[in-house]
């Protein structure tokens, strides 16, 4: 997963609104939506925002994002087809080409905002991926995140195979089709989203830095977080 090269602490880079509401209210709206999640968008948005709004009727469609009411008015936060999904209109402007993460804010009147948050790479996640290359092992990059922001990942690490924007659905399909094909698969992963496709893999490692949820249905924790 792309969470797992990366240092798993994200920070948001830019508010653009492209709607009625201000920088700051979609960042308020935006938090209160992420309060109390353990993804680390969720404690990017709660750190960058000084204003504390409550969220109400939180539903959380995993691998797509968050809907919720705040001050009466109804939101959803996710990415691009999720928020789209919700008022039917179209995109305004293509993704940026960078390893960046890019999430939408829309109610049902329209677009409201994207946000662009981003992580570093591990420092050793290049030397791992070379040394199980070295031992003959497979590696793929099989992520939620966009193609934009997963692909860079990807070739920084000389992973050849990247798999972007896989739901948790795609991701399971995934593992099966390769186990019908004779692979043995490993799956490392810290997300809550993910936990029945770790199930699948015939061995699944958490990140001793993942939610509790994550640790708890895996086979290995690595409590490093390395």
């Amino acid at each position: 997963k792309t969470g797992t090269l990366t240092e798993g602490r994200m920070s948001l880079r830019e508010i653009r609104p492209v709607g009625k509401m201000s920088t700051e209210e979609c960042l308020a709206v935006a938090a209160a939506l992420e309060a109390g999640s353990e993804h680390p968008i969720g404690r990017a948005l709660a750190a960058a925002s000084s204003t504390r709004l409550k969220a109400g009727e939180v539903i959380n469609t995993p691998g797509a994002g968050v809907e919720g009411t705040v001050n009466g008015i109804r939101y959803r936060l996710g990415n691009a087809n999720f928020v789209a999904g919700f008022h039917g209109q179209s995109m305004p402007e293509a993704a940026p080409a960078s390893a960046a993460t890019r999430i939408a804010l829309g109610d049902a009147s329209g677009w409201l905002a994207w946000l662009t948050l981003a992580d570093r790479l591990r420092p050793d996640a290049a030397g791992l991926i070379a040394g199980l290359e070295r031992a003959g092992r497979k590696i793929i990059l099989l992520s939620g995140d966009t193609p934009e922001a997963a692909n860079p990942v990807g070739q920084r690490l000389g992973i050849a195979t990247v798999v972007a924007g896989a739901s948790p659905a795609q991701k399971m399909e995934f593992v099966k089709q390769l186990q019908a094909q004779g692979a043995v698969v490993a799956m490392v992963g810290d997300g809550v989203n993910d936990a029945p496709v770790r199930a699948k893999a015939q061995v699944s490692i958490a990140m001793g830095e993942g939610s509790q949820a994550a640790q708890a249905g895996a086979d290995m924790v690595l409590l490093s977080g390395r």
